[in-house]
């Protein structure tokens, strides 16, 4: 497991294939995650058969996913993501071995973004929220209501948001938070990734 404790600020970077950029047709996500000049992970989504391939290509960002985190130090695979085929914008985070950490679910609401972070663990409940007319800031707010993060989605520009999905979100959380709790706020990003800014012509 990754040792997250002594950070409060992280980088998650979409990266893209050109080939993707210019077919436009819809391959595995694959993420790096940072902390300042320090590579972390990288996140891949598993490609999976032809029917996977079938179903990326038929869902786009609707389509239900696994992501493996694979520690850059080691090169092992260390957090599984899961998006379950059914209708809820949920995730289930568990580790390598199937153990599970916590789930990131969104909750509807008329007039706010709000996902539902659960720590199995800690038996911890937070929000991440965004309200609609800031669709590319998600305030993290503990258990009391009071706000002490944010999920930030960064403008790319004018030329390469129009060429290419590829995003980039900073993280910035309170340093004293435990790993598992972190490591859920970067998962979290993930699902946001997919329910509001992938394929999203306004992004």
């Amino acid at each position: 497991m990754l040792k997250l404790q002594s950070f409060d600020s992280f980088q998650i970077n979409q990266e893209k294939e050109w080939r993707e950029i210019v077919s436009g047709l819809e391959g595995q996500n694959r993420y790096c995650v940072s902390s300042g000049d320090e590579r972390l992970f990288v996140a891949v989504e598993k490609e999976g058969g032809i029917i996977n391939r079938f179903v990326r290509v038929l869902l786009r960002s609707a389509r239900p996913f696994e992501i493996e985190l694979v520690d850059v130090k080691s090169n092992e695979g260390i957090i599984r993501i899961r998006r379950p085929f059914n209708l809820a914008n949920k995730i289930v985070v568990e580790t390598s071995l199937g153990v599970i950490i916590g789930s990131v679910e969104k909750r509807f609401s008329a007039n706010h973004n709000i996902y539902i972070v659960n720590v199995i663990d800690d038996d911890i409940c937070f929000s991440i929220e965004a309200r609609l007319f800031s669709p590319r800031t998600f305030s993290i707010k503990g258990a009391d209501g009071k706000i002490c993060g944010a999920v930030v989605k960064e403008w790319g520009g004018v030329i390469k948001e129009a060429l290419s999905d590829a995003d980039c979100f900073n993280i910035n959380l309170p340093a004293d938070w435990n790993d598992n709790i972190k490591l859920l706020v970067l998962c979290s990003t993930f699902l946001i990734d997919f329910v509001h800014f992938e394929n999203k012509l306004w992004r």
